[in-house]
């Protein structure tokens, strides 16, 4: 589950953020909410369901190099696709995903083709990138 995140402007090592801590690990003085935070397996969820790939093997670096360009961090959560005090929401702007692809959609398509070309294997399996766009494996 998504966790609160902390900011901490209390000590020499600050400013810096801190996952589920309110209080300072080093001094004890209370944070304010900085917005929201994902562990390492949600994130990766997060990757699979916005870049319709998984999340790792050899293919990942391919896939950053040349959809990288097109990915645009959501201005409004700052990647974790909440916003909001408790009760937290899924973010209006990225629906979740932490970012937005921006650009021409067949250049997009054909990025993500070519990364499919490269390494078949790499598609999540029911994808709605491969469904739209008619990829047959």
């Amino acid at each position: 589950m998504p966790h609160r995140v902390y900011a901490h402007a209390c000590c020499p090592d600050a400013p810096y953020r801190q996952p589920g801590k309110p209080n300072c690990p080093h001094c004890g003085t209370p944070g304010t909410p900085d917005g929201w935070g994902l562990s390492v397996v949600e994130m990766w969820c997060q990757f699979e369901r916005a870049w319709q790939l998984g999340a790792m093997g050899p293919h990942v670096g391919l896939a950053r190099e040349l959809l990288g360009p097109f990915w645009r961090t959501c201005g409004e959560c700052g990647t974790s696709g909440y916003v909001g005090d408790e009760p937290r929401r899924t973010c209006p702007d990225c629906g979740g995903r932490g970012g937005v692809w921006e650009g021409d959609e067949d250049e997009i398509r054909a990025a993500h083709r070519a990364v499919l070309d490269a390494y078949p294997n790499a598609g999540r399996l029911g994808s709605i990138v491969i469904q739209k766009h008619g990829y047959d494996r």
